[in-house]
């Protein structure tokens, strides 16, 4: 078996086209390993107002383990008329990632889908897609659906009612290798819970896992997928595609970024033609690439990058002669879908303004319960020998050239049949300075220096001076300039064939979501109306005893606490127990 997928791989690796439209080359495959996607989702019923917060776990379907074979997954929000509300590119490490979608009152009231998947997947097409059903109500729309349908029944202590098929689930754990134990179940408003974890198989139970502590309400909404009855829906695809046309091959390092360079007048590729990809920010990325055979370049982010704003130019003496061509993904088609017609009881009116109005009263709140990024390996290109002019220590001067010329030691700009050009004096006296500088403002790729000479120097921070000659692939500069503004965001204002601004999206960046403390009396006079009492999207359970704890908030009633994930050998968790808060 390792063999075989060592095969495959060194196969995958030499394949040089990541299609992401149809100007790119199709792969053929005899044989193709297949990758599946798992969501837990806090929940299948919201109001406008809310989170709908998930997981997303990406597993080989081989054997179920966590795959980390693609980078990126995707998650997406479908209405009625097939239409995408919302697209995540989700940022997987090793194999699992996390996010949050806000639903705001532009969301008519409806029944929607949540759909998941990666780039590789989408060669099976939408079969193998994840599908989860998601019911929304819109409590400031007038024109609601509702009918005389009794609501379900009131959740009686701790057993709770099936909201489908009305089937009592037991509150117990008692044959499942992992326990979750409770010291009592009835809790008071703003009460610390601590729930026991208690592993009988460590082999059999540690693994990685998500929790959602959740208000149980008596609305008709949909019975989510649990990663048991979520597998036996997608048994019968099997684990490895016997002939597989890959329109779509995975992002395996991570997120990718593709176009081709073109004649402008011809439409004939380039090949061997140098490209750059400038993320304007104070933590700034560029990238230079080279045009392949078909004119193709490829720029792939193996770290995270927050900002989606980014300028693209070619890097070339006769560039007014090329344009660039940025792929885009092509759009999903959901003919198939279906939804079913909303259904919520007349009866639920009260219930559901109350609810409404508890969540607008939180997110009066927001600011002081936010969630938190985890740390990233975002970072700012390092160089060495560099020195540092903090403009502010100095006398300031209205352009950056009359800056360049009484501040800044060893950078001259001289101008030549109408052009100015930047030039780094070489720390080595007997190297001559043949090359031209990098020029970086904000982490912008300067090409053009006459653009920056009339700069308001009174918006510069700092400028920066290497007089090494850098090497970037088989770039060479001589020196580099390094200029940053205060506000950090400077862009090109022009767009031309071989310069654009483009927007692309982003994987969101996993998170720490917020959990309510009350250690002190900071929160003492701020309303606690939280239905979702805790998310914890990354859990591992690696001991054969661990805790988990939380607070209640002001909101009374039934509440399930429900444990999903995957151990170390693939096989499907899902655990829950409930409580009341009187």
């Amino acid at each position: 078996m390792k063999k075989r997928i060592l095969i495959f791989l060194l196969i995958f690796m030499a394949t040089k086209q990541v299609v992401f439209s149809q100007e790119t080359t199709t792969v053929y495959y005899q044989k193709a390993l297949k990758e599946r996607v798992f969501v837990h989702y806090n929940s299948s019923f919201f109001v406008t107002g809310e989170k709908l917060y998930y997981k997303v776990y990406c597993i080989r379907a081989r054997n179920n383990q966590l795959s980390n074979f693609s980078k990126v997954a995707y998650v997406e929000l479908i209405n009625a008329e097939k239409q995408v509300l919302f697209k995540h590119k989700v940022r997987l490490e090793k194999g699992v990632g996390n996010g949050a979608f806000f639903l705001p009152t532009s969301i008519p009231s409806g029944n929607y889908k949540l759909i998941a998947y990666t780039q590789w997947m989408r060669n099976e097409g939408g079969k193998s897609f994840f599908k989860g059903d998601i019911t929304l109500v819109n409590t400031f729309q007038e024109d609601q659906f509702f009918n005389n349908k009794e609501p379900l029944q009131a959740v009686v202590k701790t057993t709770p009612v099936s909201s489908q098929k009305h089937i009592k689930i037991k509150a117990t754990n008692s044959k499942k290798p992992i326990q979750l134990t409770l010291k009592k179940t009835t809790y008071k408003n703003r009460e610390k819970v601590v729930v026991k974890l208690t592993s009988s198989a460590p082999s059999h139970t540690f693994g990685n896992y998500s929790i959602s502590v959740r208000k149980i309400d008596s609305f008709r909404q949909s019975v989510k997928l649990t990663p048991k009855t979520y597998l036996n829906a997608y048994s019968e695809t099997g684990s490895v595609i016997k002939k597989m046309k890959a329109n779509f091959l995975p992002e395996l390092k991570g997120d990718v970024l593709m176009g081709k360079v073109v004649h402008s007048a011809t439409g004939i590729p380039v090949k061997g033609v140098k490209v750059v990809l400038s993320i304007p920010n104070k933590k700034f990325k560029f990238r230079f690439a080279i045009t392949n055979d078909l004119g193709v370049f490829k720029f792939v982010f193996k770290t995270p990058h927050e900002d989606a704003e980014a300028v693209i130019q070619i890097v070339d003496a006769e560039k007014e002669k090329y344009k660039i061509k940025v792929f885009k993904q092509e759009p999903l088609k959901y003919k198939t879908l279906v939804f079913h017609p909303i259904e919520i009881s007349s009866k639920t009116k009260k219930q559901l303004l109350e609810y409404s109005i508890q969540n607008q009263i939180e997110n009066m709140y927001a600011e002081v319960k936010q969630d938190e990024r985890l740390k990233t390996t975002i970072t700012t290109p390092q160089f060495d020998n560099s020195r540092l002019y903090l403009l502010d220590d100095y006398t300031r001067f209205s352009t950056l050239k009359e800056t360049i010329l009484e501040i800044v030691k060893n950078v001259w700009i001289s101008k030549k049949n109408k052009k100015y050009t930047f030039h780094v004096k070489n720390s080595d006296v007997y190297d001559e300075e043949k090359e031209l500088p990098l020029v970086i403002v904000d982490g912008v790729f300067i090409q053009n220096h006459d653009e920056i000479v009339d700069f308001s120097a009174y918006k510069i921070k700092t400028i920066s001076v290497v007089r090494e000659k850098y090497l970037y692939g088989s770039y060479v500069f001589q020196g580099i300039v390094l200029i940053e503004t205060f506000k950090g965001d400077y862009k090109k204002n022009e767009t031309t064939a071989y310069l654009q601004n483009i927007h692309f999206d982003v994987p969101s960046i996993n998170k720490y979501f917020y959990t309510q403390r009350y250690y002190n009396d900071t929160f003492d006079r701020i309303p606690d109306y939280r239905r979702q009492l805790l998310w914890m999207p990354t859990f591992d359970f690696k001991t054969n005893e661990t805790t988990v704890d939380f607070y209640t908030s002001d909101v009374v009633g039934d509440f399930e606490i429900i444990v999903e994930g995957f151990n170390q050998k693939g096989a499907p968790v899902s655990l829950r127990t409930f409580f009341s808060v009187e």
